[in-house]
């Protein structure tokens, strides 16, 4: 069975990304008076979002460590885990602030929208800190092995092991030679 954690990680990272740019385009839409005020509560559930399938994307991986422990130092894992949690703690942080910044008094607002977008920046940068250490899992370390399946060697000659493919790359550059 495929592992279930790369398919959501991929949203939250996504819109963490984004979201520093559209709450600084929606606090100066706001400022100038372009939008009204209620238009924040895109960035709030957007936000909301952010939180959300973060933590989903947390538990999935989680529920997906034992398997990927079996091949991978557990102190690589753990670095991801840990950027992760703060990932998802600056998010938090984020959401809340994005909560208050619709609360507050009118004349708070410019401000609170801007520390924001400040606090929205620093979980984005987050969040590429935790998609780094992720991919690092992925394509450095080989945590996809632990969900590939070997394919048994046939008539065809369907290579088992490194050594195969790496017998077989070496007959195929000597052909071509």
């Amino acid at each position: 069975m495929l592992p279930i954690h790369p398919i959501i990680v991929h949203w939250p990272l996504a819109l963490a990304f984004l979201m520093p740019l559209l709450s600084f385009v929606f606090a100066l839409g706001i400022k100038k008076e372009w939008i009204k005020p209620k238009f924040w509560l895109v960035i709030i559930i957007l936000q909301a979002s952010v939180v959300g399938s973060g933590y989903l994307a947390m538990e999935t991986g989680e529920d997906e460590e034992e398997k990927v422990e079996k091949m991978i130092d557990k102190k690589v894992i753990h670095e991801h885990e840990e950027r992760a949690e703060v990932f998802i703690a600056l998010s938090v942080v984020s959401l809340v602030l994005t909560i208050v910044t619709i609360l507050l008094k009118e004349k708070w607002r410019p401000m609170l929208a801007l520390l924001s977008s400040i606090s929205l920046a620093s979980a984005s940068f987050a969040a590429f800190r935790t998609g780094e250490a992720g991919g690092a899992l992925v394509y450095q370390y080989g945590a996809a092995n632990a969900y590939s399946q070997i394919i048994p060697k046939t008539s065809e000659g369907n290579p088992t092991d490194s050594e195969s493919i790496e017998e077989e790359e070496d007959e195929v550059e000597e052909e071509i030679e």
